[in-house]
């Protein structure tokens, strides 16, 4: 009778043990899907204020660097058709340029709040194509090397380099050529 009564605990204890680790797994089943909840709630949280600073950026800034950017333009034609000094149509050029650039880089920041694709490396031709237009100096361009793979951080450091590199050159250089390799 002490054995069956002994195998009978041991069955009850067996069972309750069994009972524990079961509600134990499922206590952790439960914690890891409120832990992802809550990840998901915050990653939507995150999309939804930086969608809401796109659209302010987007609404606040590139309508007034669209609008700066016409209002110079026109500035530029009327400069032009009343034959202003030379020195002033440079300066009416040099901040439509600057205009434009400012406008382009608005619509990337709006972009990039967005999750668009970032700027890179693959867009420096471009870049340059775009400086050589606006700033009316030659520019050449030579990538060498075999691209490999960046990070997104870095991807961006890259093309800001050369992007501030030529606005500072467009800005406090006397060049006459570019060259960005």
């Amino acid at each position: 009778i002490g054995q069956a009564v002994g195998a009978i605990g041991l069955g009850f204890a067996v069972a309750y043990r069994r009972r524990v680790v079961r509600a134990s797994w499922r206590n952790s089943e439960l914690a890891g899907a409120l832990r992802d909840s809550r990840e998901a709630e915050q990653r939507n949280a995150i999309a939804a204020e930086r969608a809401r600073l796109a659209r302010e950026l987007h609404d606040v800034l590139a309508h007034t660097l669209s609008s700066l950017s016409l209002h110079l333009e026109s500035t530029r034609m009327l400069a032009k058709s009343r034959q202003v000094d030379p020195e002033v149509m440079e300066r009416i050029d040099r901040a439509v340029a600057l205009a434009r650039t400012g406008l382009v880089e608005a619509r990337d920041a709006v972009g990039t709040l967005r999750d668009d694709a970032l700027p890179g490396p693959a867009r420096l031709p471009a870049l340059v194509a775009d400086f050589e237009r606006d700033s009316g100096l030659a520019v050449r361009f030579l990538e060498t090397g075999t691209p490999g793979e960046l990070m997104p951080e870095a991807r961006v450091a890259v093309f800001r380099a050369a992007q501030e590199a030529l606005t500072n050159v467009a800005k406090h250089a006397a060049a006459t050529e570019v060259a960005v390799s």
